[in-house]
């Protein structure tokens, strides 16, 4: 379950990309789109399980600053710069970028509980620091082999997963995560329509479109959100970690073979390392484990 919905996951950034390249569809009508759905599905569900406890979280007024800061910062956020990052540069670059937020989660763990990290997690900040900047310069410090825009939003979505997964865990065992994604992309979805008002009306509809957003809304958010949330109840978080590494490679794999995207020995290289820099601590505990 955890490498399925990993691999939808990683295969709805290149649906993305195809878009981009063939339809001329907005990055914000697709995170419009995606988060409308998916928002107002998991709502409905929500309140036909738990009826008015669906509301529960407004009223209280500390946890509604603390959902409308995680709908915006955390899910539209991840979602608007990530889906960013695919139209500037290609979807296995941004899904890599993306898949360095674990090591800004120790970063930032380590400064809100004021303490040093440890020498993993010094060896995976190192591995995600030196992994980015081979996929961003391909060896050549002095210039970029991806522009300065697509660095940004991939680093941009690392950093809003970050928030997210640091600021979600109070919220969530609360009221549940279906509840606090439901209404996170609920409020995100009004949020950059209002930005991006004009966005819905920039391309037309046609059916290869319909198609493609359908597979990014179904197969890559609602099979894959119910699948990994299974998966980690049946083997844990710690393992579903090191399944999740499917993201990226499904991504690359689906790219090269479907689109004919070339990558270069230096991208290969970069998302090994960043890949490492994340599997490294978490292959690391299970081996304690074992032994212990």
């Amino acid at each position: 379950m955890v490498i399925i919905s990993a691999a939808l996951w990683g295969i709805t950034g290149v649906i993305a990309q195809y878009l981009y390249d063939t339809s001329g569809i907005s990055v914000g009508a697709v995170v419009i789109i995606k988060l409308m759905i998916t928002g107002s599905l998991l709502l409905l569900y929500c309140f036909y399980k738990y009826k008015k406890l669906t509301f529960q979280v407004w009223s209280n007024k500390k946890d509604a600053i603390r959902m409308l800061l995680l709908a915006l910062l955390g899910i539209t956020g991840t979602q608007y710069a990530y889906f960013s990052a695919i139209e500037t540069s290609d979807a296995p670059t941004a899904t890599v970028l993306l898949y360095t937020y674990p090591v800004l989660v120790i970063i930032v763990m380590a400064v809100k509980n004021r303490c040093r990290p440890s020498w993993k997690d010094g060896m995976c900040i190192m591995c995600a620091v030196v992994g980015t900047l081979v996929i961003a310069t391909h060896g050549k410090i002095a210039e970029l082999a991806i522009s300065g825009e697509a660095l940004f939003w991939g680093l941009a979505a690392s950093a809003c997963n970050c928030y997210f997964s640091v600021f979600s865990a109070e919220l969530t065992e609360k009221y549940g995560s279906v509840t606090v994604n439901g209404w996170g992309m609920f409020i995100g979805c009004v949020v950059v329509s209002m930005v991006d008002y004009g966005e819905m009306t920039s391309f037309h509809f046609s059916m290869e479109v319909v198609l493609c957003l359908g597979a990014i809304v179904i197969l890559g958010t609602m099979v894959s959100f119910v699948l990994y949330l299974r998966g980690i109840q049946i083997i844990g978080a710690v393992r579903a970690s090191v399944l999740g590494a499917v993201e990226p490679l499904s991504a690359l794999i689906v790219a090269v073979s479907f689109l004919n995207q070339k990558i270069v020995m230096a991208d290969i290289a970069g998302m090994f390392v960043i890949i490492l820099s994340v599997l490294f601590p978490v292959i690391y505990r299970e081996k304690i484990k074992d032994l212990l």
